[in-house]
């Protein structure tokens, strides 16, 4: 693995805090620096990777939750 986990991580900490903030162009830039990076980490790691990168997204993003009114 070319890269640490602790990257991906942190790149999926990033597109969250980004969507959070509703920075859309700033997740994009990020989400394509991950692109590039997965691109370069062999077949074998790239689950590893995305799945890294899929803890810090969902650690760090913030989701309203909608009640409907009855």
């Amino acid at each position: 693995m070319l890269n640490t986990l602790e990257f991906y991580f942190d790149i999926g900490k990033k597109v969250a805090v980004a969507r959070n903030e509703r920075d859309e162009s700033r997740a994009i830039f990020e989400m394509d620096y991950l692109r590039r990076a997965l691109g370069v980490e062999k077949r074998d790691d790239k689950p590893a990777a995305r799945a890294a990168y899929d803890a810090g997204f969902k650690e760090y993003r913030n989701v309203p939750r909608v009640e409907h009114f009855r």
